[in-house]
């Protein structure tokens, strides 16, 4: 089975691989499979998201960002379209995770301009968002004013 063997040859299967070690935890295994994918497979955003997942589970959310937005712009160029809002949408909520809040608005508003069937999912995000917009606000104005 693939649990028994290392040896994937193909980028589907590493990437498949890797998912399986990332349902375990095992995210060194995982990060190690989806990096193996990505090299065999440069232009296809499905290793980038792996690795995406695996930065995002161990709370490394710059890292995290970089490769959702490598993702996005692979799936935006190579034809994956259908994968875009998704990416969007876990971009942007690891920006939310991570306090960058205003760079979570501008990947909202960009997709609910591309994609506007989904403004209920936008949206909801967008008030996440915007909620940490105006929580960092008045925790700006309490030490101002302290």
């Amino acid at each position: 089975t693939l649990g028994t063997s290392r040896k994937v040859n193909t980028p589907e299967l590493t990437v498949t691989q890797g998912i399986s070690e990332l349902k375990r935890g095992n995210l060194e295994r995982a990060r190690s499979d989806f990096k193996a994918a990505r090299g065999m497979a440069p232009l296809n955003p499905a290793p980038a998201i792996g690795l995406a997942d695996v930065e995002r589970i161990d709370r490394n959310y710059g890292k995290a960002a970089t490769h959702y937005t490598d993702a996005l712009q692979l799936a935006i160029r190579g034809g994956y379209a259908a994968s875009e809002p998704a990416i969007r949408l876990s971009l942007a909520d690891v920006y939310i995770s991570a306090g960058r809040f205003h760079e979570a608005m501008d990947v909202l508003d960009n997709g609910l301009k591309r994609f506007p069937n989904l403004m209920d999912k936008w949206n909801l995000r967008r008030a996440d968002a915007a909620d940490g917009l105006h929580n960092a606000a008045l925790l700006n104005w309490y030490y101002v004013l302290r």
